[in-house]
């Protein structure tokens, strides 16, 4: 951190802990001299952690398809939330080109997508497993799907894990329950197993009961994030701008009309759509914010659907959100702080089954 109009020395370092659409939030580390930050001093960018932003991409491509490599590597690097991998061997996707086999050898990638007759585009996980629907090398806009496959993937994936870091007023202050239905069809609790998840069967129903704890209203959102790629909003109903009152409850998903269920896509599993017995996961993800906060930007289609992103009103939450959907870096600004609204996460996991027929 210095001054940079007369390239003085450092004056201290700092850490960037949120950037957003207008502005970025940073902590100044100890050892930094206090009284020389003003305005026309500048983070300078040291280093920087992209795995937890940017999703990293290995391809592996034969040598008669370079020129189709080379574009879609331009592909990847136009894209703000993708990278291709510096090590291959490290990189938690691949996109593979798959050339023509009668039968895949104990070498072969993607093994489980059996006999290939014409070339196809994959996507591998570290696993050897298929992550999206495959493509054939010859269709023209499988470079494009292959991306905004990766983008998709990538969003979800960074919508999962956000959370605020820092300590608010709301950490702990909203109870969430997540029901399914017994044998007698009553309601209950649906039990949280040993290693942190829930499970259920496609195609079974769900509510989720939210109740407020805190001494003020605040606004709940319900986001799913499903097993085939898409991102849909389960509650508030579109349009729904009222918060839940300081020891009330809402379940979502109970109503008439509401019903909830989760279900698995008959194109999964890539490599065998409609196989059985199958399971993958799907995450609820639960924000409370002290506002009312537009989601429709993050929403999405499942993997290979396009959809248009809407933007989002300015709030402390939707500025979180928004940071998925950039990269965009913002100078440290010197000035009174915006009003803090308080928001809070939570991320449920289910693992779906698709039994045997």
């Amino acid at each position: 951190m210095g001054d940079i109009h007369t390239r003085a020395p450092p004056i201290g370092r700092a850490r960037v802990l949120l950037v957003s659409g207008g502005r970025s939030d940073a902590a100044i580390l100890p050892g930094s001299d206090l009284t020389q930050v003003c305005v026309g001093c500048r983070l300078i960018e040291e280093e920087r952690s992209l795995a937890p932003s940017t999703l990293s991409i290995a391809l592996e491509v034969p040598p008669q398809h370079s020129a189709w490599r080379a574009t879609l590597a331009a592909a990847i690097d136009r894209a703000p939330a993708l990278r291709l991998a510096l090590d291959p061997s490290q990189a938690e996707l691949r996109v593979a080109v798959l050339s023509p086999r009668r039968r895949p050898s104990t070498t072969d990638l993607a093994q489980s997508l059996g006999p290939i007759a014409q070339p196809l585009c994959a996507v591998l996980d570290r696993q050897d497993r298929v992550v999206t629907p495959v493509h054939l090398l010859s269709d023209p806009l499988t470079r494009a799907k292959t991306v905004e496959n990766l983008e998709k993937l990538a969003r979800a994936r960074r919508l999962r894990a956000l959370a605020n870091a820092r300590p608010n007023s709301l950490d702990s202050q909203v109870d969430v329950q997540l029901l399914q239905r017994n044998p007698e069809g009553l309601w209950i609790d649906a039990g949280e197993l040993h290693d942190g998840r829930f499970r259920f069967d496609h195609g079974e129903g769900f509510c989720l009961s939210l109740t407020n704890r805190a001494p003020k209203p605040v606004h709940p959102f319900v986001i799913d994030l499903g097993v085939g790629g898409g991102i849909s909003l389960l509650y508030p109903l579109a349009g729904a701008t009222e918060p839940l009152a300081p020891g009330k409850e809402i379940i979502v998903g109970q109503r008439h009309g509401d019903e909830r269920s989760f279900e698995i896509p008959e194109t999964l599993p890539y490599d065998d759509p409609g196989a059985t017995p199958w399971s993958g996961d799907e995450f609820l993800k639960i924000f409370v914010s002290e506002e009312p906060t537009d989601l429709s930007l993050l929403l999405q289609g499942s993997l290979r659907t396009a959809h248009r992103l809407a933007q989002g009103t300015e709030t402390r939450l939707s500025e979180a959100l928004a940071s998925i959907l950039s990269n965009g870096h913002r100078e440290v600004q010197a000035g009174p702080s915006p009003r803090t609204v308080a928001w809070t996460a939570q991320t449920l996991r289910v693992t779906l089954r698709r039994p045997s027929s």
